[in-house]
């Protein structure tokens, strides 16, 4: 068996005082990205127990 290598990224949303999100910070320290700032993002996950995402 192949040896299982993992990555971490880490998301840090900052909201409004209605809870609303209003800026979108992220990071992959062992891809070199440390506190970046997107505009927008897309994340899907996907139940293979429900086959739903």
């Amino acid at each position: 068996m192949a040896k299982e290598e993992s990555s971490e990224i880490t998301l840090r949303i900052t909201l409004d005082e209605n809870r609303i999100p209003e800026k979108l910070n992220w990071s992959a320290e062992d891809g070199g990205i440390v506190d970046e700032e997107a505009k927008a993002m897309l994340l899907s996950v996907w139940d293979s127990k429900n086959k739903e995402s």
